[in-house]
């Protein structure tokens, strides 16, 4: 547990440095926002869960430009397989955007994920839980082609690191149609490899 807490605090700071590439572009686009949703997830061995999530984000307000291109980023998700069979998960962590003056409307997007997955089993005989911690690297694209119109990518690999854990990588692409210039409706979907499966989510989301 320690050395994946120390792993995760030094590769935030190795965030750092690479910052420095989008110091020359400011972003337009805002980066604290809470949102929220449902989901389906159809994972790779058969029978698929749903459920709610929440999102959100804070963009550190600071004349410093490193922390200016900087958020915290939380997720919190439940899925109900049925069964008796419920999972918890939530992640912490730490993102960086830059823009590119040749792209004004792009950003690259990179973070990293403190991950925490708990699984729950409750029958008439009794019940059982069990969990487990790991590390999510991502890297990806924000792009708005038209005014009211977003598209995101996120290239993504989990790893819990420990014996019998899942590891795996997702690629995920989402939309979002902004109604109004702060609040807007999403839709996405995630596939991964032969260890993950798949998602599709709805929701919506507010930027302050």
């Amino acid at each position: 547990m320690a050395r994946k807490l120390c792993t995760f605090v030094l590769t935030a700071l190795a965030l750092v440095p690479l910052l420095v590439l989008g110091r020359a572009q400011a972003s337009d686009f805002s980066y604290t926002y809470l949102g929220g949703g449902y989901f389906n997830y159809s994972p790779s061995g058969g029978g698929s869960g749903s459920g709610p999530f929440l999102d959100g984000s804070y963009n550190f307000q600071s004349t410093n430009r490193y922390l200016s291109h900087m958020n915290i980023l939380a997720d919190y998700s439940h899925t109900s397989y049925g069964g008796g069979i419920s999972g918890n998960n939530y992640d912490i962590g730490l993102g960086g955007h830059f823009g590119l003056r040749s792209f004004p409307h792009l950003n690259i997007l990179v973070r990293v994920l403190y991950l925490h997955e708990e699984v729950s089993v409750s029958t008439p005989f009794g019940s059982a839980s069990a969990s487990e911690n790991g590390l999510g690297f991502a890297g990806g694209v924000r792009w708005q082609p038209l005014r009211r119109v977003e598209f995101d990518g996120l290239l993504e690999h989990d790893d819990y690191g420990c014996t019998g854990c899942n590891s795996y990588t997702t690629l995920g692409a989402q939309g979002q149609y902004y109604f109004t210039p702060h609040f807007t409706g999403l839709v996405g979907i995630t596939v991964g490899d032969d260890s993950y499966g798949n998602l599709f989510r709805i929701g919506i989301r507010y930027y302050f």
